[in-house]
């Protein structure tokens, strides 16, 4: 069920929206949910407007896994999570330099800039773990 949801995922509020709500209710499996996450975002084959939509879906569940006192082991995500970024961020890198339009380029940069800066904004990470993701996705590992 993961996988389809994360096949049809788009850039899109509402869909995003409705990915971190089936995450988040189902914190019980955040293992493989996460390992599955992590997988789809290092797959090099993978378009870069679905890893932004699904960089997108971790910001929000990283967000609300937070917040979600309600929901049992919601705040198993942000562990599992800081544990696979740093891999996340270095394939980022590997299609963000494969990128040939300069438009595609700005657009990726800006996108994952503006994750970066709000994750430093809910001070969700040190700031030196923030530094060190976006110093993986600008350079490399």
């Amino acid at each position: 069920m993961l996988e389809a949801m994360l096949r049809g995922l788009v850039i899109e509020r509402s869909a995003i929206r409705h990915g971190m709500a089936w995450c988040i209710q189902r914190s019980a499996a955040s293992d493989e949910i996460v390992e599955t996450l992590a997988g789809s975002l290092t797959l090099l084959q993978t378009p870069v407007p679905k890893k932004i939509a699904r960089l997108f879906l971790v910001s929000d569940i990283l967000h609300n896994a937070g917040v979600s006192k309600a929901v049992p082991r919601a705040d198993s995500y942000k562990v599992r999570l800081q544990r696979v970024l740093p891999d996340i961020f270095a394939s980022l890198h590997v299609s963000y330099a494969a990128l040939e339009s300069r438009m595609a380029l700005e657009t990726m940069r800006d996108q994952v800039a503006k994750v970066l800066y709000i994750w430093q904004a809910w001070s969700l990470f040190p700031l030196s773990f923030t530094t060190r993701l976006e110093r993986a996705f600008l350079h490399g590992a």
